[in-house]
């Protein structure tokens, strides 16, 4: 089993924060300078959703010092923009799908192949569980957050109209609903991905005792 970084509960959640947010501002900032419309939304959650499935690679990877685990986080964030890319040429409006299954997905895929420690089956569940935490918190939040936004525009606006007002409203708000879904995501991917090898709040393993 590789050996692995120790991280308390406070520097775990604080480290999920800045990633979420890191990772809202690197994907907007990669999406061309273009109207906030269908296309905007969908390039702006693909990108999200590859970049920070790169990150938690790495830092899963990085948590068990390992060469390879981290570079295998990368390559399913590669393949996470691919599957996005392959469905949004398959279905240009098919962005609420991206948001709501892919995360579960990438979370039970990144705890079962670059975690380690316990049963691949077992961390696949966990991971699974996360991302669909993930994916609850974050749609949550927008859909909360905008309930006074988005309610008439489904009620008097047509689709195409909605679409851009909730773009817009992604890129406002997606920071926030990325902090609080990534704080939360953090320590459940890590307990999911390595449950032998750190203690979810900063606890010590205790010492062997010989003799």
């Amino acid at each position: 089993m590789p050996n692995t970084k120790t991280m308390g509960g406070a520097t775990l959640l604080g480290t999920g924060l800045i990633v979420g947010v890191a990772c809202h501002f690197a994907a907007a900032a990669l999406v061309p300078k273009a109207p906030k419309d269908l296309i905007y939304l969908i390039m702006l959650i693909e990108r999200l959703i590859a970049i920070y499935a790169a990150v938690v690679g790495l830092w899963l990877g990085w948590l068990q010092k390992s060469w390879w685990r981290p570079a295998l986080g990368v390559g399913i964030g590669i393949a996470a923009w691919l599957c996005c890319e392959a469905t949004r040429v398959s279905s240009p409006g098919s962005w609420l799908p991206l948001m709501i299954f892919l995360p579960p997905m990438l979370g039970a895929t990144l705890a079962a192949l670059v975690g380690s420690g316990r049963h691949a089956g077992l961390r696949l569940v966990r991971g699974l569980v996360a991302g669909a935490v993930f994916a609850f918190v974050y749609g949550g939040i927008l859909l909360v957050a905008g309930m006074d936004m988005l309610v008439p525009a489904i009620a008097d606006a047509p689709i195409p109209v909605f679409e851009a007002k909730f773009a817009v409203y992604v890129h406002e708000i997606g920071p926030l609903a990325m902090a609080v879904a990534s704080m939360l995501f953090f320590p459940l991917i890590r307990r999911a991905a390595l449950p032998d090898s750190m203690k979810l709040f900063g606890e010590k393993t205790p010492a062997p005792i010989h003799g």
